[in-house]
């Protein structure tokens, strides 16, 4: 896929189709799961030491700011994870920008750090 070529790793979720039935508390009940390969040395190393694949969700509560620190994780979710991996604050300061892909129709429904113009750029040179 032509947005992953480009925007992987990095700030670049695509939410798709699933493939495999997968449990509910991945998907929220849906047919579709995001996918993403983030920029970040700790992230990846974790991510292969679990056998290439993780689920997670973001570090926050949903509507809440984005967590910048392991300190802002802890004061926002803190009793209801088990453990986190403090790896620094992040260095973008804006969330990840998440696009839905079905077929070759790719809707952007949240712009994040990538522009939305950026990723149809990317499409009509794909």
């Amino acid at each position: 896929m032509v947005l992953a070529g480009r925007f992987w790793p990095g700030p670049l979720t695509l939410v798709v189709p699933l493939r495999e039935k997968l449990p509910s508390e991945v998907t929220d009940g849906t047919p579709f799961v995001g996918l993403r390969v983030p920029k970040n040395e700790i992230a990846l190393k974790l991510i292969a030491k679990c056998g290439e694949r993780i689920v997670g969700t973001s570090a926050n509560v949903s509507g809440h700011p984005s967590a910048r620190t392991a300190d802002q994780v802890l004061t926002d979710l803190g009793g209801r994870i088990d453990l986190i991996l403090d790896g620094g604050s992040t260095p973008l300061g804006r969330e990840s920008t998440v696009a839905k892909v079905i077929g070759s129709a790719v809707e952007v429904i949240r712009e994040g750090v990538i522009p939305r113009d950026e990723i149809l750029k990317a499409l009509r040179s794909g």
